[in-house]
């Protein structure tokens, strides 16, 4: 019987299914990185032997930029340890910032200001209790203790 990992391998192997093969090479290649790396880089490609690092925040491009040495030994290593994920020849590494998606990350990122609304306790806390239940007398005190508070 086939193992789910066998008919993966197949299909990844399949001239039409290629690029599905190297997508999961470049996930393999992000998870090596660290986290910090890894949530700053929205995409990767190769294109004329230059791996391509597209940046979601204009911050990291330098910080990037003086660890391409690390991304180099990791692609060594995946090539190295790995003979599924075969990168073709990679001489250069280049960062860039793409320009849709830096806007979408930071709508993405944008905060909602939470207010406390600061406002005087309009309620007198007096209502009639004497007509309800036992449970519910209970719950209207302690709504008739949290609104004397609220007015000191």
């Amino acid at each position: 019987m086939k193992t789910s990992s066998s008919i993966i391998t197949f299909i990844s192997s399949q001239p039409q299914f290629r690029l599905l093969a190297t997508h999961i090479c470049y996930g393999k290649f992000l998870a090596l990185l660290p986290p910090r790396f890894r949530s700053s880089i929205a995409y990767i490609y190769i294109k004329d032997s230059t791996l391509y690092f597209a940046i979601t925040h204009p911050g990291m491009k330098m910080e990037l930029n003086y660890n391409l040495d690390l991304f180099k030994s990791i692609l060594a290593m995946i090539d190295r340890e790995d003979c599924l994920c075969s990168f073709p020849k990679v001489d250069k590494l280049m960062t860039f910032i793409p320009k849709y998606t830096e806007q979408l990350k930071l709508d993405d990122q944008k905060e909602t200001e939470t207010t406390v609304p600061y406002y005087s306790e309009k309620s007198t806390a007096y209502f009639d209790t004497d007509s309800l239940d036992k449970e519910l007398r209970e719950a209207y005190e302690n709504i008739k203790k949290a609104i004397l508070c609220n007015q000191s």
